[in-house]
């Protein structure tokens, strides 16, 4: 019997590994308290596991890809 492929169908947030404030406020270049009242405020989704919190750098990258702003030309 032939061995079977693995399962590649997992998107990489299935398995990404979680991330404490201070890796997402580096990622960010933002103060750690400032991410930390951000997760707290619900603006950056974050998970508590028991007493604590942590993100995944994607969503993490997605808000900021979400929060870009554009330029304009000037005259």
């Amino acid at each position: 019997m032939p061995a079977t492929a693995p399962d590649h169908t997992r998107t990489t947030t299935e398995t990404e590994k979680y991330a404490t404030p201070k890796e997402g406020a580096a990622f960010l270049g933002v103060p750690v308290n400032t991410f930390y009242k951000m997760c707290l405020a619900r603006v950056i989704p974050s998970y508590k596991i028991g007493k604590l919190r942590r993100v995944k750098l994607s969503e993490v990258a997605a808000f900021a890809e979400a929060s870009r702003v554009e330029a304009v030309r000037s005259k």
